[in-house]
């Protein structure tokens, strides 16, 4: 009988002296907490100032929050209607087209250009118009 208490007092020692130990290793965790949280918010940096598709306005929205999106200064794009610019002297008008940026957003896609579905999310209301 004294062989079983002596192991049960051995193994309840086993079990609780971890207890202090995480409890310090804790503490020691939570200095570098401030440098973790802000290499979580790079990403969105590199967003700042930008106006971004619907979508992924909505992704950084779930991300990080509406504060952080509004601190960068990060707007939603607002789809025009039709005949207000022409799409050459829009400001609107960029790159899309995924790796290779070959494509541009348009209201409209011209008569050699075809609309490139998957990379239309990038243009909020308009497509992303490739070349045939």
């Amino acid at each position: 009988m004294e062989r079983n208490a002596f192991l049960c007092i051995l193994y309840i020692m086993l079990l609780a002296a971890p207890g202090p130990v995480l409890a310090n290793a804790q503490t020691e965790r939570e200095q570098p907490r401030n440098k973790r949280q802000a290499q979580v918010l790079l990403p969105i940096a590199s967003y700042a100032g930008m106006t971004v598709s619907a979508p992924l306005f909505l992704a950084l929205v779930a991300a990080y929050g509406m504060t952080q999106v509004t601190r960068y200064a990060i707007q939603l794009a607002r789809s025009r209607t039709r005949g207000q610019l022409s799409s050459s002297g829009d400001r609107r008008s960029h790159n899309c087209g995924g790796w290779f940026h070959d494509g541009w957003c348009r209201p409209q896609c011209r008569s050699y250009e075809y609309e490139d579905w998957r990379s239309s999310a990038v243009c909020g209301g308009w497509k992303c118009c490739k070349v045939r």
